[in-house]
């Protein structure tokens, strides 16, 4: 599923036209995206949370000449599932 997926679908369950949908869409994220940015956690009830992980500065091993390879400190996005969506996608295990 891509983008233009959930917006045919927020079509087709809201009957907004594709216009409103891409926006509202795009909102969302951009929303989501700014608060990472700043440092927000982002919760989303009954779906998950997204926070922001910092990844330290370290020294990696090239696999091919096994040199020293330094790697930059970065940051990532860490989610983590609702216990409801947890379930959902395991409905099927016992």
């Amino acid at each position: 599923m891509n983008k233009e997926d959930i917006i045919k679908m927020v079509c087709e369950e809201t009957k907004f036209t594709k216009k409103e949908a891409t926006l509202i869409i795009d909102s969302f994220l951009s929303n989501i995206v700014n608060a990472l940015d700043t440092g927000e956690v982002v919760r989303i009830a009954n779906f998950g949370k997204f926070e922001v992980r910092e990844k330290k500065a370290r020294i990696g091993v090239n696999p091919i000449t096994k040199a020293p390879l330094p790697i930059s400190e970065i940051k990532s996005i860490s989610f983590h599932a609702n216990e409801n969506v947890k379930k959902q996608l395991n409905k099927d295990r016992k």
